[in-house]
This record gives C-alpha cells, sequence and structure tokens, in this order.
C-alpha cells in the first residue's frame, strides 16, 4: 500500500471509528456507543463516551453482518474478492476503552492517526503514526495495538500482513 493511498484509506476510516464526532454521508449513521456506567449526580442520564462507530465494537471480524465487512473493506483501495482484512481478534471495544481512558486522563484533542502493521499470525510488528494531537497519547495508543491481537488478513486464502489504520478524533467535553 502506498502512503497516499493509506491516507486516503486512513481519511475513510476517520469517519468510522473514532472517539468525538464526524460522519461521512456514504456510510451508514452511527449507532455504536459507549456511555457511562453511571449518570452524573442529579441526572439520570447517562452521557456517551465515545461514538462514532458504523460497525459494532464489541464484536469480533467473524461476528460481523455481511454489511458490516462491507465497511471495514471499503477502508482498502484494493481487496480481492474472498480476501479479508486484518481485524482486532476481540473486536474494537478493548482499544476504543483505552485509548478513551487515555484520552480521559490528558484531555487531548485533535486527530489521531495510526496504522498497525498486522503480520501473517496476527502480530502487530509495527505503528506508523499520520496525524498526531500529543506525543504522550500517541505513544500510549500505540503501545495499545502494539500488545493487541488481530485476525490476520487473509490473502488467497492463507493468512498475510497487511495494515489496518484507526482514527480517532478526540475532544473533551
Amino acid at each position: 500500500m502506498t502512503h497516499s493511498q493509506l491516507i486516503r484509506c486512513l481519511l475513510a476510516f476517520a469517519s468510522i471509528t473514532f472517539l468525538g464526532f464526524a460522519n461521512s454521508a456514504d456510510l451508514p449513521e452511527p449507532e455504536f456507543t459507549i456511555r457511562e456506567r453511571n449518570a452524573h449526580t442529579g441526572s439520570n442520564i447517562r452521557k456517551d463516551l465515545l461514538w462514532g462507530s458504523s460497525i459494532p465494537i464489541n464484536r469480533t471480524y467473524g461476528q460481523l453482518t455481511p454489511e458490516q465487512k462491507a465497511v471495514v473493506h471499503a477502508l482498502y483501495e484494493r481487496i480481492e474478492p474472498g480476501d479479508e482484512p486484518p481485524f482486532p481478534a476481540d473486536g474494537l471495544k478493548p482499544i476504543l476503552e483505552a485509548i478513551r481512558k487515555g484520552q480521559s486522563k490528558l484531555l487531548v484533542t485533535g486527530t489521531l492517526t495510526l496504522a498497525a502493521d498486522v503480520d501473517s499470525s496476527g502480530d502487530v510488528t509495527k505503528v506508523e503514526v499520520y496525524d498526531n494531537p500529543d506525543p504522550i497519547l500517541t505513544k500510549f495508543a500505540a503501545s495499545v495495538l502494539m500488545i493487541t491481537k488481530f485476525k490476520p488478513a487473509i490473502c488467497k486464502g492463507v493468512p498475510c500482513r497487511m495494515q489496518y489504520p484507526f482514527s480517532f478524533v478526540m475532544r473533551v467535553q
């Protein structure tokens, strides 16, 4: 994947998975969120802490519907029929929760855009940084990705190396 292809892929992904707000008209309306455990004093309303994902954050790739898998496939400029991109083995929720918690401590705003190189065993070998709102949060997020196990990509029926893009738009409420 060339640098410009990866940037286009990451920009597309920015509207799918993020902490904050933004939406692409080409994608389904965001419907999956993480909410506070308890409402603030004096309120029965739990605030959304993370929102904007067009795919379920608590499902593995195998649990996604064909339509949801198509959303993931759309992130890639070229993916052959029958091939699969890498995907977090336990779904997106553990990654998003960890980064959300880090962001809530650091109170960082801005866009964090990363690409995880996932090898044929599902291990992350390298994380490339494309947009960096804060060096501490970026290092933390890259560390989270480095310890995350992935379902490896499938190319022509066999596990292969492929990048997985992450983009998070963060804001302080």
